[in-house]
């Protein structure tokens, strides 16, 4: 890409590193989409890290098959992110309470417009246009819709995480061993008092 290209493309010359942080895999965007609902966005809408984080959004968009031009930055204020981020989170703690609650995608007011067309191979070609933040939370509901076997919420922390092997019930080695020193404490306090 020429030096005036890059000039043009809002993205510039960081989206191969934001594309890399937000995941090359569905795997990978949807440990992103975590740690994204766990965000406290309190940037102020002119800082670097703010416009990091929008070009975040839009690189998780792309991957998700949504098609825009990109030689304007979509225009979502941090008020806008703060919803995205609430509703991501509110989505996600519902899917995971004890019973399941529904994660409500409703259509009334958005700018989306979603279709697919089958490529030459016979698979299906996903499109999203319109709004990059109607086009953000169709995507994130889709994919965590999808992927629901892979979330988990940790048992002792109640955090959120991406299930990576088989009975994953904690989010970190960490939560693991403390719940193991715990039962261990316990175990020993009981055959204390049973040798009093």
């Amino acid at each position: 890409m020429t030096q005036h290209d890059k000039a043009r493309h809002w993205l510039g010359a960081i989206f191969p590193r934001i594309a890399v942080r937000v995941g090359r895999t569905r795997k990978d965007r949807f440990g992103w989409l975590l740690q994204f609902a766990e965000q406290r966005p309190d940037l102020s809408d002119q800082s670097n890290d703010f416009e990091e984080l929008l070009a975040e959004i839009a690189a998780f968009a792309i991957a998700e098959g949504w098609h825009t031009r990109l030689d304007t930055q979509p225009s979502l204020s941090r008020s806008d992110v703060e919803q995205l981020v609430e509703e991501v989170r509110s989505g996600l703690h519902n899917v995971t309470a004890d019973p399941s609650r529904p994660w409500n995608f409703r259509m009334t007011g958005r700018d989306l417009t979603w279709s697919f067309r089958r490529d030459r191979s016979g698979r299906a070609i996903e499109n999203q246009t319109g709004n990059l933040a109607d086009v953000f939370i169709w995507q994130a509901h889709q994919l965590v819709m999808h992927a629901l076997d892979l979330l988990g919420a940790c048992r002792r922390c109640s955090r959120l995480f991406v299930v990576r092997r088989g009975g994953q019930v904690y989010c970190s080695n960490a939560c693991s061993q403390a719940v193991r020193n715990a039962r261990f404490q316990a175990a020993r306090a009981r055959g204390h008092r049973n040798r009093k």
